[in-house]
């Protein structure tokens, strides 16, 4: 791929075949981030990470989640859910339409299985993505301007895919109906990527916010038409750590961005919703292209549209704990003890 930033540049050089997400450029430089509003922006799952090169400092890392409204307009919204449902498929009746969806999509070996796009509409999406998706992408293009804005090549991180077929491609969707079982996980983690992977000879294990490194992020756009709080379908965060979280409920056109090693879990729809809750999800990789300073953080995002991530759970004890043996440091430098 032609054009890549330093950052991507060292994985296509060790056989990693980036994907740029599509991006129109007259979207690009016309849209407004001012017309994003930012739900939620939080920090869990606190820890200090080894310093990513010798003589380095620990870096204090947490996981991201950040909820947006206003990133994808209702025309867009109405675009990417014609693309998943399919010629004269309705939202409304009580299963997807079938065979576009197929019950083979499972978050866990194992686990159950859910409503899912078949491996062949997946291909398609990712080939020929419908013009809604190239507007989406010159939105997040601004989000983090300066970086490459990436698929993530999920066959390249590990030998072999994962359960459920389609979830091995990076663009996936869901349709959860009442009566769902759906198991805690993460999407990807460069900590456990497989050795002797393109991946693995290009940047090695690493904790995901590593500078120099690929930030590895999940997109999930909510589609459904008309969801209200009592039709349920939220996505769920946990800090495993610290036993607490948050949830995004579903509104029409809402994002979600988040860490793809944040566990996460899907919440069926309750039976009065009478449908399925319909959204799209995708794996980044977002490089930043002058190396050295890591890909921006959700946090920076965040503040970037005026928004400030608040740490919870293990984030906010370990944050109070740096901000203690700080303040104590600075009493011992000015011969307070």
């Amino acid at each position: 791929m032609e054009g890549l930033g330093s950052v991507a540049a060292a994985g296509a050089a060790a056989g990693v075949l980036w994907t740029r997400f599509p991006c129109d450029a007259v979207e690009a430089s016309s849209f407004d981030p001012a017309t994003v509003s930012v739900a939620l922006a939080a920090r869990l799952d606190g820890r200090l990470v080894p310093p990513a090169s010798p003589g380095g400092a620990p870096r204090l890392d947490r996981t991201h989640v950040l909820v947006l409204d206003g990133l994808v307009d209702e025309s867009t919204r109405l675009e990417l859910l014609a693309a998943i449902l399919g010629p004269g498929g309705d939202e409304r009746a009580p299963a997807p339409p079938e065979p576009r969806w197929a019950r083979a999509t499972a978050d866990a070996d194992g686990g159950a299985r859910t409503w899912g796009l078949t491996a062949p509409v997946l291909e398609r999406l990712l080939e020929e993505p419908p013009p809604a998706v190239a507007r989406l992408g010159a939105r997040l293009a601004a989000l983090w301007p300066g970086c490459d804005t990436c698929l993530l090549p999920s066959r390249q991180l590990t030998p072999s895919p994962p359960a459920g077929g389609g979830d091995a491609c990076p663009v996936l969707a869901n349709a959860p109906v009442a009566g769902d079982s759906f198991a805690w996980h993460a999407d990807a983690d460069p900590v456990a990527v497989a050795g002797g992977t393109p991946w693995a000879r290009a940047y090695g294990a690493y904790a995901n916010g590593d500078p120099g490194r690929p930030l590895l992020l999940t997109l999930v756009v909510y589609l459904s038409s008309d969801w209200s709080p009592d039709d349920g379908g939220e996505t769920a965060f946990m800090d495993a750590a610290a036993g607490v979280g948050v949830v995004a409920a579903p509104r029409p056109g809402r994002v979600a961005l988040f860490d793809a090693d944040l566990l996460h879990r899907l919440h069926p729809p309750s039976p009065a919703a009478c449908r399925p809750r319909y959204s799209l999800a995708w794996r980044l990789a977002v490089c930043e292209r002058r190396g050295g300073a890591g890909a921006p953080s959700l946090a920076r995002v965040a503040r970037a549209l005026g928004a400030e991530a608040a740490d919870l759970g293990s984030a906010a004890s370990l944050a109070a704990l740096v901000a203690r043996v700080g303040r104590e440091r600075a009493s011992v430098d000015k011969g307070g003890g």
